[in-house]
């Protein structure tokens, strides 16, 4: 028939960009999947899901979600640990991929500079220099 399988979810449909899809752009996964359903039924309710742990949104996220913690939280996405009381809300928690990097240079690049480097292209992640070592000829 020439027809393309699609699955698709209500918040898609709605134009509001998916928990999964979010946690992709935010470089962590879900590990509590179970509170899923309510989170799902937040948004598509028109209820704020606050996210804690990260400095801003990924400009493509659509929905009402909102960086950090206000009165009208009821519904909260902790990206790493949660720094705060989250007594009362329901929570929703995304653990930041751990990556590690090994880059070889012909040249002498620091740390810093590599570092730099690599931040730039994953910007807002928490990249943290573990050291140098240099390699004998």
């Amino acid at each position: 028939m020439g027809a393309e399988a699609v699955i698709t979810t209500a918040a898609e449909y709605m134009g509001i960009t998916g928990i999964e899809e979010l946690a992709r752009l935010l470089h962590c996964d879900i590990i509590n999947t179970e509170e899923l359903p309510s989170f799902y039924s937040a948004l598509l309710s028109g209820k704020p899901v606050c996210i804690v742990g990260i400095d801003k949104l990924p400009s493509r996220v659509k929905g009402n979600y909102m960086v950090g913690l206000n009165t009208e939280c009821e519904y909260a996405m902790v990206v790493g640990d949660p720094q705060q009381s989250l007594r009362g809300i329901k929570v929703l928690r995304c653990m930041p991929y751990k990556v590690i990097i090994g880059v070889g240079l012909m040249n002498e690049a620091g740390v810093d500079e590599v570092t730099k480097a690599i931040r730039l292209r994953w910007i807002g992640s928490a990249l943290k220099p573990i050291g140098s070592w240099p390699l004998s000829r």
